[in-house]
């Protein structure tokens, strides 16, 4: 396991942890690593970079979190509220308006691991825990040379094993923040959640989505991607999307003949086909859909 570090207002929160009613304006985080060669994780939020079985209330965060990374193989997880969010944790009513600007490089597309950078207005990624009437306000732009680059304006991501009971709840959440990605082999954007295995119920995307890759660019309106379990299935119920849908491939000699861009009103795709998702009630609004790729393909 790599080493981890972390940047908030507290470096990390955990065992029944309460924060609750914080104000912080005009916050200004700025990272730069020219570290080479170096593996680690690095979380970063506004109100904490990690939270741990703990509860963080009716916080709202503004300003702007930007990172320049030149080191090859580190992990990077940036949100407004918290990095990281895991074990039972609760993150409600908290809002969001920091704008993110998340930029990594690497040497060549060859050199990629299975690294990954997740960025979210409120949570780059979640794990067993629930995110309820929150609000993100800010942009989200990230450029990233990497294996994995997922984005979302609520949740960058989400991990969900095999022997889970229940699914983890985004609810009642509104994206308003435009959420850009441009980065190496898989790049996965939703106006709610970039990636995941959840239940999603009741929330709101105003903001324009787009995704860029050199091998699988997915976008969507909800969820850029949303896989799914034959014991435990994923739902998407009663959710709007007003933003415009872009993805696209970007060009490239070290193209897969198997790349292609993939946009959704709603879900951008649906990987898993042993296995599909729920969904209810939900409607799309955006006035662009639009995938563009040697293979691209439409989902609305």
């Amino acid at each position: 396991m790599p080493e981890s570090y972390g940047v908030g207002l507290f470096d990390g929160i955990k065992d029944s942890s309460k924060i609750k009613n914080i104000n912080l304006e005009a916050i200004d985080i700025n990272i730069k690593n020219n570290v080479k060669n170096l593996l680690f994780d690095f979380s970063v939020g506004g109100i904490t970079s990690t939270c741990e079985n703990s509860l963080i209330d009716n916080c709202t965060v503004s300003g702007k979190i930007k990172i320049n990374d030149e080191n090859t193989y580190v992990n990077y997880f940036v949100a407004g509220i918290s990095g990281i969010a895991t074990d039972s944790s609760i993150i409600n009513n908290c809002t969001n308006q920091v704008d993110i600007n998340v930029s990594t490089s690497r040497e060549g597309y060859e050199d990629m691991m299975d690294d990954t950078t997740s960025a979210g207005g409120i949570c780059a990624y979640i794990y067993d825990s629930s995110i309820s009437n929150c609000i993100n306000n800010g942009n989200i732009y990230a450029i990233a040379n990497c294996r994995y680059l997922e984005c979302g304006g609520i949740v960058g991501s989400n991990f969900n094993p095999k022997e889970s009971v229940h699914l983890i709840p985004i609810r009642n959440c509104k994206n308003y923040g435009d959420v850009k990605a441009l980065g190496g082999y898989s790049v996965t954007v939703g106006g709610i959640i970039g990636r995941g295995h959840m239940s999603i119920d009741s929330n709101i995307n105003y903001g324009d989505i787009s995704s860029y890759a050199y091998g699988w660019a997915t976008s969507g309106g909800v969820t850029g991607n949303m896989y799914s379990s034959p014991h435990l299935q994923a739902s998407i119920k009663r959710c709007v999307n007003y933003g415009d849908i872009t993805s696209e491939l970007l060009t490239s000699p070290e193209i897969l003949s198997s790349s292609c861009s993939i946009s959704g009103g709603i879900v951008g795709s649906l990987p898993d086909m042993d296995s599909s998702i729920f969904i209810e009630q939900c409607y799309n609004a955006g006035s662009k859909i639009v995938a563009n790729s040697k293979d691209s393909s439409k989902r609305k």
